[in-house]
């Protein structure tokens, strides 16, 4: 679809920010959010709310009058906006006028080559200025090699187009490695870590910024919770740090 060989670090940088959707999280970047164009992975367990926020950022964007799509590899689009709706989020007014479309396919269904060349078709198509692929994870049946090359290409391909790209990473069992088994991790801008906590312990699920290149961010772990207005923060986990990292 795209040779490996034809790839050249030639892309546009821009200092423009864009909205996490969530005010808790932009403020642990300065309160500003991303940088337009980046890449930014959600890794974590199962039921780390990695989808809630990748929807959260897809909605900020809907309401700042942006395209948005999601490429969708565990949920039809009609039972994702359902989930959805239950942590406040209404996806489907923005299906309804346009502004977000939804594509879902299983992963085992075509070969990599194929799902490559389908999103390169539904982005063309759609001309979004945002794009969440979840999970990235489900393709980790393929061979560690023919995936890392997908992956590569298909960031590639969005980084020219000035895409703010957002993958979901599930990682297997609790959740409390860091690893990522697709090795994307060099090429993403700004990795977010998901956490659940222990049965009983206050705030179900923690929230830490592993890294964020060029600009500062907290190194603090948010606790937060998942109600009907979408992912609230709790006080701060103890021992936790508020001073900033550095730009790397």
């Amino acid at each position: 679809v795209l040779p490996v060989t034809s790839l050249q670090l030639i892309h546009r940088a821009t200092s423009e920010r864009v909205s996490t959707g969530l005010d808790w999280l932009d403020e642990m970047f300065g309160g500003k959010g991303y940088f337009r164009a980046c890449r930014v992975l959600l890794s974590g367990g199962a039921g780390t709310a990695k989808t809630t926020l990748a929807a959260c950022f897809l909605e900020a964007a809907c309401r700042r009058g942006e395209r948005a799509l999601c490429f969708q590899f565990e949920e039809s689009p009609a039972q994702y906006a359902r989930n959805m709706r239950s942590v406040g989020l209404n996806l489907d007014r923005w299906i309804k006028n346009g502004r977000l479309s939804i594509h879902a396919a299983r992963p085992t269904l075509y070969g990599l080559e194929f799902h490559l060349a389908t999103m390169h078709r539904e982005v063309d198509d759609a001309d979004p200025s945002v794009v969440v692929i979840d999970p990235l994870s489900s393709f980790v049946g393929s061979s560690f090699d023919e995936v890392n090359s997908m992956v590569m290409r298909l960031i590639d391909f969005l980084k020219g187009k000035n895409i703010t790209a957002v993958f979901t990473h599930l990682i297997p069992g609790s959740g409390a490695s860091q690893e990522v088994e697709v090795g994307v991790s060099s090429l993403i801008d700004t990795w977010i870590l998901l956490r659940n906590s222990p049965p009983g312990e206050r705030g179900g699920r923690h929230l830490s910024i592993l890294k964020s290149r060029g600009m500062p961010h907290s190194s603090e772990r948010r606790s937060f919770e998942l109600t009907g207005r979408g992912p609230v923060v709790l006080a701060p986990a103890r021992g936790s740090q508020a001073a900033p990292r550095g730009r790397r």
